[in-house]
């Protein structure tokens, strides 16, 4: 295999197609890290090769994980513009080849002064009813277990949070996740969006102390990907591969914004082959996912459940995005109360926070039912859950989650 010449290939097409270093790295709207492409190889290839041809274009390349088999391309941003993928993916040399799309987290502006925490038990004392989990009635059967490990893809975990740190998980060498942005050990959150959804999934619970998660005991995986600028579809999946391969038995993802990513896609495959459930934030355009996919919420990977945002009157968010076919259930969104990092407390709207509602009572489930993979936690989430006639043609059957339910026989 000449290497050399399938890259000259490369800028040939570049050139041709009058491509200049002015042009961004984009394909439909969508952001992408400049200069870098997700390539899959035909299985006759050997891509370390391609370090022999810096010259032409190739100025390093990486591979993601042994399990995906896909590498990071870096080209001189002369050359690297999403003109020639159309041309390049035709090459027999390349399985696919996509840009390394953007995506960020799905919240939208917090307001702290709603009722806190209405999603996990109705307030008596609200001016108006609210819509509730039925968490107190859930944690009459089951709250939760340390052997169960919950994935919290997004923009790091506040470890150290006094409400979090005794359900935080660790492994073997004391590592508590990973930042796969920074490429280091230390996945603490600057941003707070993780450490919010981290809360709701799994604060520590009857101790005294700031908020209740919906599980009390569980093990938080802090996969790090996202940064105050978003994060890369290339580190969205070295966090899924990570967390799979660490044990992680659920991954929370209130995150999305890039296109359909064959990668992406795949990694998300190799999480369910494992058994793990994808538990994915619907988006926040206030859209319909059946029209036009938010991802990864709209993956059609059976074991990835989207989830739209619900307001404490019952209605959908008026941010949330909808799908009577495409989205699985709601969960409440707006006004969540949980842990922020230095030990503080914040509310947030979004699908962000509906995703982790979900998350945690999938916790619960798989804590009663230790022996059940992702197919058997999925399908009693959905079945177990409320049908309001507010959601009808917003999402599939009117489905709002039910924790109390959930954990029933």
């Amino acid at each position: 295999m000449n290497f050399g010449h399938l890259i000259a290939r490369l800028l040939c097409v570049a050139m041709f197609l009058g491509i200049t270093s002015g042009e961004a790295v984009e394909r439909d709207n969508y952001e992408a890290v400049p200069g870098e492409f997700l390539v899959q190889f035909r299985e006759t290839v050997q891509p370390k090769m391609l370090l022999q041809t810096r010259s032409l274009g190739v100025k390093d390349m990486e591979e993601l994980s042994p399990q995906s088999g896909v590498w990071i391309v870096s080209i001189d941003e002369r050359y690297a513009t999403t003109k020639s993928i159309d041309v390049l993916s035709t090459l027999p040399e390349i399985e696919h080849i996509e840009p390394n799309y953007i995506y960020k987290a799905l919240d939208v502006p917090n307001d702290p002064e709603l009722i806190r925490q209405w999603g996990l038990i109705a307030n008596p004392q609200a001016r108006s009813p609210s819509i509730d989990i039925g968490a107190e009635q859930a944690w009459k059967v089951c709250t939760g277990s340390h052997d169960v490990i919950v994935g919290v893809v997004d923009t790091g975990i506040d470890y150290r949070h006094r409400d979090l740190e005794a359900n935080i998980w660790h492994g073997s060498n004391g590592e508590v996740g990973y930042d796969f942005a920074c490429n280091d050990s230390n996945p603490d959150d600057e941003a707070g969006h993780g450490t919010h959804c981290a809360g709701t999934i799994g604060a520590v619970t009857n101790n005294g102390e700031g908020v209740a998660g919906v599980a009390w005991d569980v093990q938080l995986m802090a996969l790090k990907f996202l940064g105050q600028w978003g994060g890369s579809c290339s580190d969205a999946i070295r966090a899924i591969d990570w967390g799979v391969d660490h044990g992680a038995h659920i991954l929370s993802n209130s995150w999305g914004g890039g296109p359909y990513s064959w990668f992406l896609e795949r990694a998300i495959k190799r999480a369910r082959d494992k058994g793990v459930l994808f538990v994915a934030a619907a988006g926040n355009d206030g859209k319909d996912n059946d029209k036009r996919a938010t991802y990864p919420a709209g993956y059609n990977v059976d074991n990835v459940v989207s989830v739209a945002a619900l307001a404490s009157t019952g209605d959908l968010a008026w941010f949330s995005n909808y799908g009577k076919e495409t989205v699985d259930i709601a969960a409440p969104g707006v006004g969540i109360h949980s842990t922020y990092p230095g030990n503080r407390y914040m509310g947030m709207s979004g699908t962000s926070m509906a995703c982790p509602h979900v998350a945690g009572v999938a916790a619960l489930i798989k804590a009663k039912h230790p022996e059940w993979g992702y197919r058997e936690i999925k399908d009693k989430l959905l079945k177990s859950a409320t049908k309001l006639p507010r959601l009808e043609g917003k999402v599939a059957e009117g489905r709002y989650l039910n924790a109390a339910a959930a954990v029933s026989d």
